[in-house]
């Protein structure tokens, strides 16, 4: 892939990543304000494990992390 293609391929990859996470994020956090599944014995257990998730993402957050070489070799396994 040339150059440009990865930066497109790279652009639109982020925006549905995006997209999808934003969804993600919204049905958990319908699901914690409107108290879905509040009434079960592991609804704790689950606002723990999300918790401590979200931390790990936080921690880890790296804008650099993924080169954009990486991106491009993971476009190229797809053809």
């Amino acid at each position: 892939m040339k150059e440009k293609e990865i930066a497109a391929a790279s652009a639109a990859l982020i925006e549905e990543l995006k997209g999808q996470i934003l969804k993600k994020i919204e049905l958990v956090r319908s699901n914690i304000v409107e108290g879905q599944g509040s009434n079960s014995e592991s609804y704790i257990q689950m606002l723990m494990m999300i918790d401590e998730d979200l931390d790990d993402v936080l921690l880890n957050w790296e804008y650099d992390s993924i080169s954009a070489r990486r991106i491009g070799s993971f476009f190229d396994e797809e053809d």
